[in-house]
């Protein structure tokens, strides 16, 4: 299934919109013929890949992208928008579209996201499967005080590190950096759980908060500017709003 849905972006001087697009593991069986969404360039880039794994992520990627970005130019011939990638990796859209915006992708194994934003507002995502890392392996790289963020509470430990490993990674995305400096950098500050979604701050980077939601299997996270309030505006094509209820 695909959801694609518009986020309201509220600021003291400022309103604009977001697209946040998810399609599941079911949906990677229909996507379209790569003939028909991906844009030359981009079919040159795929032919080139030589992973099965690597090819499936990127059509799924590229796919949810376009229909995100088809929202805000009601451009329906996917195969004109271009999405290259920038000297750090990041999604660049290059054509197709007018005053092209900022889009953010990640992938798993069971899904691929995107959200597309505005220029002036920068916003990442990161998505991951919730048994998809070690505990321990993330929790090596956590700071003492980013460990005691979870005293006290009844959470199962190997999802709050996924919790906090999504935030950062989305961070890394809004500063284009990837995860190629280290990670005590991005530090959580704090973290205020609520019923279906986690907000949190950082140390370092106090103009930026994340939200923290999960849909199924799947845990995501959301970085953007920290005084911005979100609201969903309507459920453009919806499957269900297991995951859209968490933003409200």
């Amino acid at each position: 299934m695909i959801t694609i849905d518009t986020i309201r972006l509220i600021r003291k001087d400022w309103q604009g919109e977001a697209i946040l697009g998810i399609l599941d593991r079911a949906a990677f069986n229909n996507i379209p013929k790569k003939e028909v969404f991906l844009h030359n360039q981009e079919l040159a880039y795929y032919k080139e890949l030589q992973y099965e794994q690597k090819r499936r992520s990127y059509l799924a990627g590229r796919y949810i992208a376009k229909k995100c970005l088809a929202q805000l130019s009601e451009n329906e011939n996917l195969d004109e928008i271009w999405i290259r990638s920038g000297v750090f990796d990041q999604p660049v859209v290059s054509g197709g579209m007018p005053n092209p915006p900022s889009v953010s992708i990640s992938h798993t194994k069971e899904v691929a996201a995107c959200i597309v934003s505005p220029r002036e507002h920068p916003m990442g995502l990161d998505a991951e499967d919730i048994g998809f890392h070690k505990a321990d392996i993330i929790e090596s790289q956590l700071t003492s005080h980013e460990k005691s963020l979870c005293q006290d509470r009844n959470i199962d430990i190997s999802h709050f590190y996924v919790f906090l490993w999504t935030a950062k990674e989305a961070l890394s995305k809004v500063l284009t950096t990837g995860l190629m400096t280290p990670l005590s950098i991005y530090q959580i500050e704090t973290m205020n759980f609520y019923n279906d979604h986690i907000v949190s701050t950082f140390l370092n980077f106090g103009q930026y908060k994340a939200i923290t939601f999960w849909k199924n299997s799947t845990i995501f996270s959301i970085v953007l500017p920290k005084n911005t309030r979100y609201d969903i505006l309507q459920d453009q094509q919806k499957a269900d709003k297991s995951y859209t209820s968490t933003l409200l």
